[in-house]
């Protein structure tokens, strides 16, 4: 159930969304219902929180899957039809793998001693904001139909939202302060390494290895993942958008296939990588970078050979 609604919630906001709202909650419910057995369960859940958050389903769930998506012409409608296919298989292969890593601790049948925890009823607030969130969600393919930039209702839905937030008497410093703003810094440091790395010769090098490549798709994919892991997956989407210029449409799938995938080998791989371990730790629970590494390569691997797998029979 955690996996999936983290994979759920991801593909409907982000990938961040999901690291953000999902694991500290699941580890919040863990420790109220097993008291003195949570230690156990903490780390496969929240490891079932981060790895859920897999290929990308719809452009949206990744901010530099739709950043690539729309450079290369892609549009809202024409990803979700090629990518949901792929994000379904890779997220099926990541479930089986990492349940299989911790069979040991999930094996354990005793009950739950502690007591459910009781849901309070969702305030008017809340239910207009996840209103206004799900309408803004669904406008998108209608949008992408009319070929209008998907902005043109986010910005005023997350507006409405600040609104009726601030009209239910919650300060606007308290709602800025729940805000990342290092999240610009971040994303314009991003920026000058991909620039810096495309003026250097990288992105023309690419174009010339994928163009002689006898299979082109994985080498894409492969190089995605491998680069997202190593330099992180904002610059190497951005790389990949300038060697890709004009190359086929599968080719630009194989490459957020990998950068989606990628940031499961290295913490640095991706800024979602980055906020999970922060959020563990804040929770004390801490995530040993050998356990990342070696969790990260049991289940990137067999989830990225099926996802570019099924990328080659439906792209």
């Amino acid at each position: 159930f955690v996996f999936a609604l983290s994979a759920i919630t991801a593909a409907l906001l982000s990938n961040d969304a999901a690291i953000l709202l999902v694991t500290p909650v699941t580890l919040t419910l863990l420790r109220t219902v097993y008291p003195r057995r949570n230690p156990k369960f903490l780390v496969p859940f929240a490891f079932a929180a981060f790895v859920a958050a897999g290929v990308a389903p719809l452009p949206t769930g990744n901010p530099m899957n739709l950043v690539v998506a729309e450079r290369a012409g892609i549009g809202f409608n024409t990803y979700a039809l090629h990518m949901f296919p792929v994000a379904l298989v890779g997220s099926l292969v990541a479930y089986f793998m990492l349940a299989w890593c911790f069979r040991r601790p999930l094996a354990d049948q005793a009950p739950a001693l502690g007591a459910w925890p009781a849901q309070p009823p969702l305030s008017p607030t809340a239910r207009t904001v996840l209103a206004i969130t799900a309408a803004s969600i669904l406008s998108y393919p209608v949008l992408a139909a009319l070929d209008e930039p998907l902005w043109i209702v986010a910005a005023p839905a997350a507006l409405a939202c600040v609104a009726v937030t601030m009209a239910s008497g919650i300060d606007l410093r308290r709602i800025n302060r729940r805000i990342s703003w290092e999240l610009v810094p971040f994303v314009f440091g991003m920026l000058v390494l991909a620039t810096a790395l495309a003026r250097s010769g990288v992105a023309d090098a690419l174009t010339t290895l994928y163009a002689r490549s006898p299979a082109p798709v994985p080498t894409v994919g492969v190089i995605g993942a491998a680069g997202s892991a190593l330099i992180n997956n904002h610059p190497m989407a951005l790389v990949h958008s300038l060697a890709l210029a004009g190359a086929p449409d599968r080719l630009v799938y194989a490459a957020l296939v990998g950068g989606d995938l990628g940031p499961r080998l290295l913490p640095i791989g991706s800024l979602a990588g980055l906020l999970w371990l922060h959020s563990l730790r804040s929770a004390g629970v801490p995530i040993p970078l050998a356990m990342f590494v070696r969790v990260g390569l049991l289940v990137t691997i067999p989830s990225l050979v099926a996802s570019l797998a099924v990328l080659y029979f439906v792209a």
